[in-house]
């Protein structure tokens, strides 16, 4: 079983656990090339992170703090200082949809129909992945599965 940091975001631990071997082989920046939806969705569901998204490129934010998986557990204060939108900044790094902060529900439907990878596979891969990876710890981490309301016992 694999402890989720306590930390308020980590993208080295998703990097890790979840992309191995792009972590291994220190090819973090391909995951920005058509995983990044995964990516932020992770970081969503371990951290509570807010997401957002562009055409282009998915990332996360928490407090003040831009993160993708090329900025590891630091972040940015700027989501255009995330190595992906630097890459693709002329003239900007979207074409119809502009950086904007999405719901969960916003942001799956976004990339079912934009993605270029995966479509729908939410459910049926990504959360089976969080299962096998967290163990038994899946259901206190994710807040998607509630808990069992415990008995009570009346005297």
């Amino acid at each position: 079983m694999i402890r989720v940091p306590k930390t308020p975001f980590n993208g080295t631990f998703i990097s890790r656990h979840f992309f191995p071997d792009y972590f291994k082989y220190n090819n973090l920046r391909t995951i920005n090339s058509g995983r990044c939806y995964d990516w932020a969705y992770f970081g969503h569901r371990l951290f509570g992170a807010d997401l957002w998204a562009t055409d282009f490129h998915a990332w996360c934010k928490v407090g003040r703090k831009y993160h993708d998986s090329e900025t590891g557990k630091y972040g940015v204060l700027n989501f255009m200082q995330l190595g992906c939108n630097r890459r693709n900044a002329y003239p900007l790094p979207w074409d119809e949809y502009g950086p904007q902060q999405m719901t969960l529900q916003e942001f799956k439907d976004f990339w079912d129909r934009e993605g270029g990878g995966h479509r729908r596979h939410w459910d049926n891969m990504l959360e089976p992945l969080l299962q096998r990876v967290l163990g038994k710890r899946y259901r206190d981490t994710t807040p998607i599965i509630q808990l069992p309301i415990p008995a009570m016992v009346i005297p």
